[in-house]
C-alpha cells in the first residue's frame, strides 16, 4: 500500500493525519492551481513521495525518495512536485502527496514491535522536525515500551545539541524559541526554516513528557490494529496534538541470535573503550541490525569522491545520506557517528541484512587512523586494526 492509502486509511478511522492531495506524473500545472488555492491559506507546504513501489510489506525503499518542506508559492510548488517525482530514477507509478506543514515542536519514529524483539515498541524522538532523525543526521532521544503495558522498560535521553524548525511567525538569528520549556536560541535562518541551539539544560534532557509517550504507545498499538500488522510510524507534535505524517509495515525483524546479547546500555554515549594491545581500538555504538562484517575501511564524506576497493569493504560515515545507497548496498557493514535504530539508513541496512552500528562516537577521528574494522552488529562493538 503506498503512503497515501495508508494516510486515508487512517484518516477514516479518526486519526490526525494532515489533509493531503495526490498528483501524479499526468497533472500539470492546472492541477496544482487547485490545489495551490485550497491550501495556500495553510502555507507553507509539504511534498512528499507516495510511489507505487514505496512501503511495500517486503522493502519500505526508506529515504530514497525526496520529502520537501517549506513551499509558499505555486512555482516552488510546481518544481517541489517535479523535483520528488523525480527522485529515485525509478519507472513505474510515480505520485507525490501534497500537505500543510505541521510546525513541529517535538518528531521522531515509533516502531510497534521493536526490530529486535517482539515484547517491546521502540519510540526515538527530538526537537523540531523529524527530518533530523529519520535521515540519520542526530542521534535522537530512545524509549523501549513494554508492548503490553506501555511502561518505559528502558530510556536513554541523548545530547541534542540543535533543532529543524519550520515556524509560524518570522524570527532572527539571536532570537529565542516560541515554545515553553524548550530553551533554545535561532542559530541560522534560510527562508522559513530556523536552526536553533538549546541550553545544556534542554539538550540533555528527555523530548518527550510522559503524557505524550503514553498516547504515542495507544496510538501505535490501535495503528497497528488496524493494518493488521507491525508498523514503522513517523509522528510530530506541535505542543497542541500528534499528527501522524506516515506509517507502513515494518519489513524486517532482525531477530538477536540467542548466543549473542542485546545490551541496551549500548545505546548511552559512552567514552571509547581501548584494548590493552596499542595497534587496535574498539568503540561502542548502537545495534541497529545484526550481523557480523570485516572489511577494509570506507570514509564516505559529502564532499569527497571515493573508489571502492575490489575486496571487501565497511563503509564509515558521519551521517547516512542517499547520496551513499551504492556504496551502502556493497558493504559487509555500515557504521556512522550519528543518527537513531529507526532511521532510514537504519531499516534499509536490516533490510538488505547488512550489520549496521550507529551513534558511535568519534567515530570519524578513530576510522582514519585505521585500515580495516570488524563490526559485531549484536553488541554494537567496532574494532579497529
Amino acid at each position: 500500500m503506498s503512503k497515501a492509502s495508508n494516510l486515508k486509511t487512517l484518516r477514516k478511522a479518526g486519526f490526525n493525519v494532515p489533509v493531503s492531495y495526490v498528483v501524479n506524473d499526468q497533472d500539470g500545472r492546472k492541477e496544482l492551481e487547485i490545489i495551490w488555492n485550497e491550501l495556500s491559506g495553510e502555507a507553507p507546504l509539504v511534498v512528499r513521495s507516495s510511489m507505487g513501489d514505496e512501503d511495500c510489506v517486503d522493502e519500505s525503499l526508506a529515504g530514497k525518495y525526496l520529502s520537501i518542506l517549506g513551499i509558499e508559492s505555486l512555482d516552488e510548488l510546481e518544481q517541489a512536485v517535479y523535483n520528488v517525482l523525480s527522485s529515485g530514477n525509478e519507472e513505474g507509478y510515480r505520485a507525490a502527496l501534497i500537505q500543510p506543514l505541521i510546525h513541529s515542536v517535538i518528531s521522531g519514529v515509533l516502531f510497534t514491535s521493536s526490530p529486535f524483539c517482539s515484547h517491546h515498541m521502540v519510540l526515538e524522538s527530538s526537537y523540531g522536525s523529524g527530518e533530523l532523525v529519520v535521515g540519520g543526521i542526530i542521534t535522537p532521544d530512545l524509549f523501549l515500551l513494554n508492548k503490553h503495558s506501555g511502561n518505559v522498560t528502558y530510556e536513554i535521553s541523548t545530547e541534542k545539541r540543535y533543532g529543524k524548525f519550520y515556524l509560524k511567525h518570522p524570527l532572527s538569528s539571536g532570537d529565542d524559541l516560541p515554545f515553553p520549556d524548550l530553551d533554545g536560541r535561532v542559530s541560522a535562518v534560510a527562508g522559513n526554516m530556523y536552526i536553533a541551539s538549546f541550553s545544556y539544560q534542554t539538550r540533555t534532557k528527555s523530548s518527550l513528557p510522559m503524557n505524550i509517550i503514553k498516547q504515542l504507545f495507544k496510538l501505535g498499538a490501535e495503528i497497528e490494529s488496524i493494518f493488521g500488522r507491525p508498523q514503522d510510524i513517523e509522528w510530530t507534535y506541535d505542543y497542541e496534538k500528534v499528527c501522524i505524517l506516515q506509517t507502513r509495515a515494518i519489513t524486517r525483524i532482525n531477530t538477536i541470535p540467542k548466543t549473542a546479547k542485546m545490551n541496551y546500555s549500548l545505546l548511552n554515549p559512552i567514552n571509547s573503550e581501548t584494548s590493552t594491545d596499542s595497534s587496535e581500538k574498539f568503540l561502542k555504538g548502537n545495534t541497529a541490525s545484526v550481523g557480523v562484517g570485516v572489511g577494509k575501511i570506507v570514509l564516505l564524506r559529502p564532499d569527497t569522491e571515493v573508489d571502492l576497493p575490489d575486496e571487501d569493504y565497511i563503509v564509515v560515515a558521519f551521517e547516512t545520506q542517499p547520496k551513499y545507497a551504492y556504496e551502502m548496498c556493497r558493504a559487509k557493514a555500515i557504521i556512522t557517528e550519528t543518527g537513531g535504530i529507526l532511521s532510514h539508513a537504519a531499516i534499509v541496512a536490516r533490510e538488505l541484512g547488512i550489520p549496521c552500528v550507529v551513534g558511535v562516537n568519534n567515530l570519524m577521528d578513530t576510522a582514519k587512523r585505521y585500515s580495516f574494522a570488524e563490526v559485531d552488529g549484536a553488541s554494537g562493538v567496532v574494532r579497529f586494526v
